[in-house]
């Protein structure tokens, strides 16, 4: 009676651990794939500050010369 109860419980222990594994690897996946994947590259951020203070500067000129 023991010997078939071991002989069933271990198999479905084993596979119920390997569905959960298998549960939490989607989730870990599905998580790097949008938080992680869609960053912008340190160029990008680079070249945006860059554009950003350009645009800005171009303002506050434009804004100096509007005043007179």
């Amino acid at each position: 009676m023991i010997a078939t109860l071991l002989a069933v419980d271990i198999p479905l222990i084993i596979f119920i651990g390997i569905v959960v594994l298998l549960g939490l690897a989607f989730i870990a996946g599905v998580l790097f794939i949008f938080l992680v994947l869609p960053g912008k590259s340190a160029a990008r951020r680079r070249r945006e500050r860059r554009e950003n203070r350009r645009r800005m500067l171009a303002e506050f000129v434009f804004d100096i010369l509007d005043r007179r």
